[in-house]
């Protein structure tokens, strides 16, 4: 009866005795991403003529070291020339990790290649905005509509390499002829329309062209036959 009573109460103690506690494991420290200027970028648009000066735009990406988007400060951001020299711009920030900087077209960086840094370090992207100006070669005027004593033309400034130049102010339109100039507008990038009213009788007209300091001269010539 004994060796009973001996086994029950160790089977007792062993179901009362407390279960082990469970290992605990270490979590894993999660990395706080980083700005890695590798992986971010700058793409440029094409320059738009607004408020009496040409515009340029840039769309600048900062992104972590695993590609995502990442947030970063006005402050961290610059443009400047390769010599140093810093470039005001405009900041507009669209999404985390994504904006918008504008810049103004003067006389400081009219032909010197440009950095965008983020945090001190620039971007892989460089870019030379020169100032480019129309060549007679390639610059044209052709008509876009003919009505009674009215025609409409279409102007083309277009540099030596027959690429659009955009200017600031409105091309100055020299007829040599009779009639008068008239709803002188921008079209497109480089692209101008204008319109002259001339009377009944028989003439040549030639149109000359000034814009940025540049004359072209004699681009067009137009005969008016009356019927």
């Amino acid at each position: 009866m004994r060796p009973f009573l001996i086994a029950l109460i160790l089977v007792m103690t062993g179901c009362a005795s407390a279960p082990e506690k469970p290992v605990r494991k270490i979590a894993s420290v999660k990395e706080t991403p980083v700005y890695d200027h590798k992986k971010s970028q700058v793409q440029i648009f094409p320059a738009v003529s607004a408020d009496d000066s040409i515009w340029y735009y840039f769309y600048v990406e900062t992104r972590n070291s695993k590609g995502g988007y990442i947030h970063v400060d006005l402050k961290d951001i610059e443009v400047r020339t390769h010599k140093g020299k810093k470039i005001p711009f405009r900041f507009e920030q669209v999404l985390g990790g994504r904006y918008y900087i504008t810049l103004e077209k003067t006389s400081d960086f009219s032909s010197a290649e440009l950095d965008v840094l983020v945090k001190g370090v620039p971007l892989k992207e460089q870019f030379k905005l020169s100032m480019r100006h129309p060549d007679k070669s390639k610059s044209t005027i052709k008509i876009v509509k003919n009505e009674q004593n009215k025609l409409t033309f279409q102007l083309r400034l277009a540099d030596k390499l027959n690429q659009p130049v955009e200017i600031a102010d409105k091309p100055e339109i020299i007829l040599e002829g009779i009639g008068n100039i008239e709803d002188l507008k921008h079209v497109s990038e480089g692209t101008w329309e204008f319109s002259i009213i001339y009377p009944d009788e028989n003439q040549i007209m030639y149109f000359s062209v000034r814009a940025m300091g540049v004359y072209l001269s004699n681009i067009y010539r137009y005969q008016h036959v009356e019927k």
